[in-house]
């Protein structure tokens, strides 16, 4: 009975610790950018996903959204525009500080270097722009 009560306790931590730290850390693995900007980055092979990001405070039952006036651009190094698609329809993540938002994912061949420009309106609280894993 101890065994199965101990598997149990084990399995709960894992799921937490992959739920509220692991998971929330992958989000920006690859960049974290202050809202507005206009910087050049460079992101990995594979599947990139990007992330809108604030600090804004929503209840708990309400669903964060993306400040007004919230636009990224990507462009390749060679200066043409690079589409990420419809923005995602993932679910946003509330951490203690920050909203987390899934906006978009590209995949990438190879490494390669991209301009981000990033605008939002004006009242946001700390708002950001982030690439992680896919």
């Amino acid at each position: 009975m101890w065994v199965l009560v101990a598997v149990l306790g084990v399995a709960i931590v894992a799921t937490f610790y992959y739920m509220f730290i692991y998971r929330v850390q992958q989000m920006a693995r690859y960049g974290r950018l202050q809202l507005p900007c206009d910087v050049t980055i460079e992101l990995p092979a594979g599947e990139v996903t990007v992330y809108y990001e604030d600090g804004e405070r929503w209840k708990h039952n309400q669903r964060p959204e993306m400040g007004p006036g919230f636009q990224i651009r990507l462009s390749a190094e060679g200066g043409e525009p690079f589409d990420m698609g419809e923005p995602l329809d993932g679910t946003p993540v509330k951490t203690s500080r920050h909203n987390r938002i899934p906006y978009g994912r590209i995949e990438l061949q190879r490494p390669a270097r991209f301009r981000v420009r990033g605008e939002i309106g004006p009242g946001v609280h700390e708002p950001a722009v982030l690439f992680g894993r896919g």
